[in-house]
């Protein structure tokens, strides 16, 4: 449940009590279980409901804490995720500059990131496809070793070409 519902706010008048050590209490009165909750300075909190008898199951612990943890092992997980990173560049780019961008594509690699390659054609740069795909294979040629290249395509779209390779790092076995 994402978001618990707390105390008074629990409808049913009965609930099924967990104590706050993890103990199951059985089937209780919502306002007894409440007065319990409360005089250990805690609340009842809704974790569940019970699927053979439909009652809610309200477990007494402090809602605030739980509440922190539960943001915090959240957060936790999102910063681990990996994701597809992007790298555009455009066909007059100079060469250090593209060195620049080869070595932010080799640094989330290593990261364990995937990471699309994109170099957009716009207006009269349309004419010089093959130039783009050998500026890019040309560039491709030191990451090449770290990688493995999926997918290599040309997408025309109404006023731009983008030539798109799906750079993945090399599986640790």
């Amino acid at each position: 449940m994402s978001n618990n519902i707390v105390n008074e706010k629990i409808t049913s008048p009965n609930v099924i009590l967990i104590s706050e050590s993890g103990e199951n209490l059985g089937k209780k009165n919502k306002f007894d279980s409440i007065q319990l909750a409360r005089k250990s300075s805690l609340d009842l909190v809704q974790v569940g409901i019970d699927a053979s008898t439909q009652l809610p199951i309200c477990k007494i612990c402090d809602y605030g804490k739980m509440k922190y943890h539960k943001s915090k092992s959240q957060k936790g997980n999102k910063h681990h995720a990996k994701v597809l990173k992007e790298i555009k560049i455009s066909y007059t780019i100079d060469q250090h500059d593209l060195d620049i961008k080869v070595k932010k594509i080799i640094e989330l690699l290593s990261h364990g990131h995937k990471v699309n390659y994109i170099m957009e054609l716009k207006g009269l740069e349309k004419k010089h496809v093959n130039d783009g795909v050998l500026r890019i294979e040309k560039s491709l040629e030191l990451i090449r070793p770290l990688s493995t290249i999926n997918v290599q395509k040309i997408n025309f779209e109404s006023k731009v070409i983008n030539l798109i390779y799906c750079i993945a790092p090399v599986s640790k076995q």
